[in-house]
Order: C-alpha cells, then structure tokens, then sequence
C-alpha cells in the first residue's frame, strides 16, 4: 500500500502504534510527528537543491560555531536576517534544533 505513495502522505495512515507490553497491557504511541520527521528528512537531498547561496553560507557559519553576530559581520547582512536564513534552513530541511542542523551539515561537507 505505501510503495507508490509519497513520503509525505504516508502519515495520513500512520497516526499511532499500539505496542504491548509484558504485562499484558498495551499502550498506544503517537507516531505521527515521528513518520512526518523521517518523510522530510528522506527527501533532504532535494531540499539542500533549493537553499539558496547565503543559506549555505549562514549554514557553514553555523557549524563552524560561529554566533549570529559574527555571521551577520562576516556576510555583510543584518543579524537578523542571518536568524531568518536559519530558520528558513531548519524548515527546509525538517530539524527543530541548532544541534540537528550542525550534524547534518557536518554530515554533507558544510564544515
């Protein structure tokens, strides 16, 4: 059923799991966000097509531990605007944390 849907679509049927326990018991887990998480992140190679030149600037900057003051200097933009290009990377790609975002880029030679 979920070989020819898209990724994206599978958490339309995939809400929860029920796993039991030892005891006999089951609980029900929410596996939606999870489901949504591993979708984006299968397609994140098309993702990284559409960041722009100065996202993957800010994105080097970041994982080099750099601060968003000093990005802002090094790039001549405002501080803010290098906060909107890391928010714009992080929704792009599909992480919720700073961290997410320096081991992907870690992992694809932003360092």
């Amino acid at each position: 059923m979920f070989d020819n849907t898209p990724p994206l679509l599978v958490t339309d049927y995939l809400k929860s799991v029920e796993v039991p326990l030892l005891n006999g018991e089951k609980i029900v887990l929410d596996i939606s966000r999870l489901t949504t998480i591993h979708s984006l992140r299968k397609s994140k190679k098309e993702c990284v097509e559409k960041l722009t030149g100065r996202e993957k600037d800010v994105l080097r900057g970041i994982v080099r531990g750099y601060t968003s003051p000093e990005i802002s200097r090094l790039l001549t933009i405002s501080t803010r605007t290098v906060e909107s290009h890391r928010y714009n990377l992080m929704h792009k790609l599909g992480y919720t944390t700073r961290y997410e975002l320096v081991q992907y880029a870690k992992e694809n030679g932003y360092d």
